[in-house]
């Protein structure tokens, strides 16, 4: 019976989250506002696989975390061929070692290592039809674990029935951005989700009630806003859903990285006259969350390059213009280029290219 059953809750899994017409496009949608191609990403919880589908259809590099053998097993056979996508079958919280997983056969969604999420659930009546059938012993990593083994995300998809702030106390660094599940009635756990974001660093926060995949609030909101909404709005007090947040890098900002190369710049020495010249140096260049991961866009901020004034001198100054950065599947290697007959005078260009190669 055991067996039936399982397999039963394995095809349940299947058809609700890969058979549903439009939900693969919605969840594209969604990600493309925090990844980019080439981009590493965390999916935790990952299940049977539907988040790692959209991510990877994304062209990004997912970590597929999956504590649950039977799901850990749906995993490897979905993504066999795909080079992209690595299955780890392991929990994750607080500590590495092994946890006890309570499984619940006919849906192991709401399988768990939380023990307290598990009493809580199980005194819900909106849970009294679940029940849970046994539990088994896994192996658990943490996610500084898991940075230290694959590198640091872009990205990291957590949704793991109430082991939420576990995970968030296994980090001891502050990420690009990162989403975790809510449940309506248990909002202690995103408190303390984002007391431990804030001791990382500085975050806004939004939410996608169901399986919407839609961003509920028109800006992102403080961790007390968060909270509030989620305790107000009727929508996230009816069901359950995904809390995202997105790491300000500083005043208005979203998120800096370096992009590798050197800048060209063209110095105007006079009306309709310029020259051009070759300086060398970095650029700084502000990812924002939004489409557009490929073909050439203006990046908002500053440029800082460095002028030269002899051998081994130089200073650091600001120069003006708009940065257009083209985003390409890769390590995150690059050259920069200008590129004048795209451009007027004073523009930067930034060309961020796959491998070690330069175009």
């Amino acid at each position: 019976m055991s067996r039936i059953r399982r397999a039963a809750g394995l095809a349940r899994s299947l058809l609700v989250y890969h058979a549903i017409p439009g939900r693969q496009r919605r969840l594209r949608r969604l990600y493309r506002r925090f990844v980019s191609a080439g981009d590493l990403v965390f999916d935790l919880g990952a299940h049977v696989g539907n988040r790692t589908r959209a991510l990877r259809a994304l062209d990004c590099r997912v970590i597929a975390l999956e504590p649950q053998p039977d799901c850990a097993r749906v995993l490897r056979a979905l993504f066999s061929r795909s080079p992209g996508v690595t299955v780890v079958e392991s929990a994750v919280g607080a500590a590495g070692g092994r946890v006890r997983l309570t499984i619940n056969e006919r849906r192991p969604t709401l399988t768990t290592a939380a023990a307290g999420w598990l009493a809580e659930r199980r005194r819900d009546p909106r849970f009294a039809d679940v029940r849970w059938d046994h539990a088994v012993t896994v192996p658990a990593t943490t996610l500084d674990g898991l940075i230290d083994r694959f590198g640091e995300p872009a990205f990291v998809k957590i949704d793991v029935e109430g082991g939420e702030p576990d995970a968030l106390a296994g980090l001891g660094r502050p990420l690009a951005s990162l989403s975790f599940e809510y449940l309506p009635g248990a909002l202690s756990a995103v408190r303390a989700c984002v007391r431990r974001l804030a001791r990382l660093g500085t975050y806004r926060y939004n939410w996608s009630p169901g399986e919407t995949f839609e961003l509920a609030s028109g800006e992102w909101l403080t961790g007390d806003g968060l909270v509030a909404a989620l305790s107000t709005t009727a929508a996230a007090r009816r069901t359950s859903g995904d809390v995202y947040a997105r790491r300000e890098a500083g005043p208005g900002t979203a998120d800096a990285r370096r992009v590798s190369g050197d800048v060209y710049t063209r110095r105007e020495a006079g009306p309709g006259t310029a020259d051009a010249r070759h300086v060398p140096g970095d650029v700084y260049a502000r990812r924002e969350a939004g489409p557009g991961t490929a073909g050439a866009r203006p990046v908002p901020g500053d440029v800082y390059a460095r002028r030269e004034a002899g051998s081994g001198t130089g200073d650091a100054r600001p120069v003006s213009g708009n940065v257009c950065a083209r985003q390409e599947a890769g390590s995150g290697t690059g050259d920069a280029r200008l590129f004048p007959d795209r451009k007027a005078a004073g523009d930067l260009h930034a060309s961020r290219k796959t491998g070690p190669g330069r175009r």
